[in-house]
Protein backbone atom coordinates (compact mmCIF):
# COMPACT_ATOMS: atom_id res chain seq x y z
CA UNK A 1 0.00 0.00 0.00
CA UNK A 2 1.75 3.38 -1.01
CA UNK A 3 1.21 6.40 0.68
CA UNK A 4 -1.33 7.78 -0.69
CA UNK A 5 -3.82 4.77 -0.48
CA UNK A 6 -2.92 5.34 3.18
CA UNK A 7 -3.85 8.78 3.34
CA UNK A 8 -6.87 8.30 1.13
CA UNK A 9 -8.29 5.62 3.55
CA UNK A 10 -11.33 6.80 5.02
CA UNK A 11 -11.34 6.89 9.21
CA UNK A 12 -15.08 6.10 10.17
CA UNK A 13 -16.75 8.79 12.12
CA UNK A 14 -15.65 7.14 15.70
CA UNK A 15 -12.57 7.12 14.70
CA UNK A 16 -12.18 10.38 13.63
CA UNK A 17 -13.98 11.40 16.84
CA UNK A 18 -11.67 8.83 18.93
CA UNK A 19 -8.29 10.74 17.04
CA UNK A 20 -9.57 14.47 17.82
CA UNK A 21 -10.40 13.34 21.55
CA UNK A 22 -7.17 12.32 21.74
CA UNK A 23 -5.58 14.79 20.38
CA UNK A 24 -7.02 17.65 21.61
CA UNK A 25 -5.57 17.48 24.73
CA UNK A 26 -1.99 18.16 23.60
CA UNK A 27 -3.81 20.86 20.85
CA UNK A 28 -5.25 24.27 20.83
CA UNK A 29 -8.59 24.87 19.49
CA UNK A 30 -6.78 26.13 16.18
CA UNK A 31 -4.66 23.14 16.06
CA UNK A 32 -8.05 21.15 16.11
CA UNK A 33 -9.59 23.22 13.85
CA UNK A 34 -6.74 22.77 11.30
CA UNK A 35 -6.95 19.02 12.19
CA UNK A 36 -10.57 18.70 10.88
CA UNK A 37 -9.55 21.17 7.79
CA UNK A 38 -6.83 18.62 7.09
CA UNK A 39 -8.87 15.70 7.47
CA UNK A 40 -11.81 17.26 5.08
CA UNK A 41 -8.87 18.77 2.82
CA UNK A 42 -8.27 14.34 2.34
CA UNK A 43 -11.51 13.66 1.80
CA UNK A 44 -11.66 15.95 -1.25
CA UNK A 45 -8.32 14.72 -2.63
CA UNK A 46 -9.92 11.42 -2.33
CA UNK A 47 -13.58 12.34 -3.70
CA UNK A 48 -11.24 14.19 -6.95
CA UNK A 49 -8.60 11.10 -7.50
CA UNK A 50 -12.53 9.30 -7.84
CA UNK A 51 -13.41 11.64 -10.54
CA UNK A 52 -10.33 11.49 -12.18
CA UNK A 53 -10.39 7.61 -12.48
CA UNK A 54 -13.86 8.11 -13.89
CA UNK A 55 -12.66 10.09 -16.43
CA UNK A 56 -9.64 8.35 -17.22
CA UNK A 57 -11.62 4.88 -18.04
CA UNK A 58 -13.69 6.82 -20.17
CA UNK A 59 -11.57 7.93 -22.46
CA UNK A 60 -9.47 4.53 -22.01
CA UNK A 61 -9.00 2.05 -24.55
CA UNK A 62 -8.54 -1.58 -25.16
CA UNK A 63 -4.72 -2.22 -27.22
CA UNK A 64 -7.04 -4.05 -29.70
CA UNK A 65 -9.17 -1.14 -30.40
CA UNK A 66 -6.60 1.17 -30.46
CA UNK A 67 -4.78 -0.79 -33.03
CA UNK A 68 -7.76 -0.74 -35.07
CA UNK A 69 -8.52 2.98 -34.57
CA UNK A 70 -4.78 3.55 -35.67
CA UNK A 71 -4.80 1.51 -38.54
CA UNK A 72 -8.68 2.83 -39.78
CA UNK A 73 -7.04 6.56 -39.84
CA UNK A 74 -3.85 5.51 -41.62
CA UNK A 75 -5.96 3.94 -44.20
CA UNK A 76 -8.18 6.33 -44.74
CA UNK A 77 -5.08 9.26 -45.14
CA UNK A 78 -3.16 6.95 -47.90
CA UNK A 79 -6.47 6.65 -49.75
CA UNK A 80 -7.21 10.47 -49.58
CA UNK A 81 -3.91 10.82 -50.60
CA UNK A 82 -2.74 12.49 -47.50
CA UNK A 83 0.48 12.00 -45.99
CA UNK A 84 0.08 9.81 -42.64
CA UNK A 85 2.07 11.19 -39.82
CA UNK A 86 1.22 14.80 -40.29
CA UNK A 87 -2.54 14.07 -41.10
CA UNK A 88 -5.00 15.58 -38.27
CA UNK A 89 -8.95 14.04 -38.39
CA UNK A 90 -9.86 17.42 -39.52
CA UNK A 91 -7.27 16.88 -42.96
CA UNK A 92 -9.39 13.68 -43.44
CA UNK A 93 -12.70 15.37 -43.32
CA UNK A 94 -11.35 18.68 -45.46
CA UNK A 95 -10.22 16.15 -48.00
CA UNK A 96 -13.48 13.80 -47.91
CA UNK A 97 -15.69 17.50 -48.32
CA UNK A 98 -13.34 18.72 -51.41
CA UNK A 99 -13.52 15.43 -53.25
CA UNK A 100 -17.47 15.72 -52.61
CA UNK A 101 -17.42 18.76 -53.65
CA UNK A 102 -15.65 18.18 -57.20
CA UNK A 103 -17.82 14.79 -57.63
CA UNK A 104 -20.94 17.01 -57.55
CA UNK A 105 -19.59 19.65 -59.65
CA UNK A 106 -18.50 16.99 -62.29
CA UNK A 107 -22.09 15.61 -61.95
CA UNK A 108 -23.62 18.77 -62.87
CA UNK A 109 -21.06 19.07 -65.33
CA UNK A 110 -22.15 15.84 -67.29
CA UNK A 111 -26.10 16.79 -66.92
CA UNK A 112 -25.41 20.12 -68.27
CA UNK A 113 -23.11 18.53 -71.40
CA UNK A 114 -25.94 15.75 -72.04
CA UNK A 115 -28.86 18.67 -71.92
CA UNK A 116 -26.38 20.06 -74.31
CA UNK A 117 -25.88 17.15 -77.13
CA UNK A 118 -29.39 16.44 -77.47
CA UNK A 119 -29.58 20.19 -79.13
CA UNK A 120 -26.32 19.26 -81.37
CA UNK A 121 -25.84 18.34 -84.67
CA UNK A 122 -23.92 15.33 -85.44
CA UNK A 123 -20.92 17.08 -86.43
CA UNK A 124 -20.63 18.62 -83.28
CA UNK A 125 -20.67 15.92 -81.32
CA UNK A 126 -16.64 14.87 -81.39
CA UNK A 127 -15.56 17.92 -79.05
CA UNK A 128 -18.39 17.33 -76.33
CA UNK A 129 -18.25 13.45 -76.87
CA UNK A 130 -14.26 13.87 -75.55
CA UNK A 131 -14.77 16.51 -72.69
CA UNK A 132 -17.70 14.19 -71.45
CA UNK A 133 -15.04 11.36 -71.49
CA UNK A 134 -12.60 13.56 -70.01
CA UNK A 135 -15.15 14.09 -67.14
CA UNK A 136 -16.31 10.62 -66.69
CA UNK A 137 -13.05 9.25 -66.15
CA UNK A 138 -12.78 11.97 -63.42
CA UNK A 139 -15.32 10.86 -61.61
CA UNK A 140 -13.92 7.24 -62.05
CA UNK A 141 -10.80 8.28 -60.50
CA UNK A 142 -12.86 10.39 -57.75
CA UNK A 143 -15.01 7.08 -56.84
CA UNK A 144 -11.76 4.70 -56.77
CA UNK A 145 -11.94 3.25 -60.48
Amino acid sequence: MTALDELLIAPTEVEVAALLEAASEGLTPAGRLLLRRVLFDRDQLKERVGQLERELKRYAMSPGAADQCYWVAHQAAESLGLEWEDTAAVDVREAIEAKDRRLRELEEGLRQARACLLNLQPEELNPVQRQMQKMVGEISKLLGG
